[in-house]
């Protein structure tokens, strides 16, 4: 009888779960750049840290993960006259969103900057950011308990990100005099 409840809550979450995310539509809120992949072939709008920045002739890529290993937002070298020249100061290790339509590339997940407004700065999380207007108000149904997953997922998406932001600063090397 004790293992009956969690066992049952288990099972409704694997129930739960899939239709939470199959409930971030894109345009609702933004969606980690970790969970970029599950959205190829979809508009969305995608939020995370600028990790690293590397401009060749050919693009400027912008990567959400070390040693560019996960999503990337890329500007070829035709588009970037439209970008700011300092892009590479305003945006490295802040959080920013940018939105279009996730491609693939060699198996990872990216997307394509053709105008400067698909770029733009995060607000940070807190009272009235867009992250918080984006969690859904409680719901006196049956729904109720799936709305307040959805709550529980919402935090903890920032905490994570809130962890690897000071990751992030942490890993980054020092200039001692």
């Amino acid at each position: 009888m004790r293992f009956r409840v969690p066992l049952l809550v288990l099972m409704w979450l694997a129930v739960a779960v899939p239709q939470l995310q199959a409930a971030d539509v894109p345009g609702s809120a933004a969606v980690a750049d970790t969970r970029a992949r599950e959205f190829v072939g979809q508009d969305v709008t995608i939020e995370g840290r600028v990790t690293a920045i590397h401009e060749s002739p050919l693009a400027t890529v912008l990567a959400f993960a070390p040693n560019f290993a996960g999503f990337t937002a890329t500007i070829l070298a035709g588009d970037r006259d439209k970008f700011p020249s300092d892009l590479a100061a305003r945006v490295r290790d802040r959080l920013v969103r940018v939105t279009g339509t996730v491609t693939a590339y060699r198996g990872k997940p990216e997307m394509a900057l053709r105008d400067p407004s698909q770029l733009n700065l995060a607000p940070p999380p807190g009272p009235g950011s867009v992250v918080a207007l984006a969690t859904p108000a409680p719901v006196a149904t049956a729904n109720g308990a799936l709305e307040e997953i959805r709550r529980a997922l919402v935090r903890i998406d920032q905490r994570l990100e809130s962890l690897e932001g000071r990751l992030n600063a942490l890993e980054q090397p020092t200039d001692l005099p």
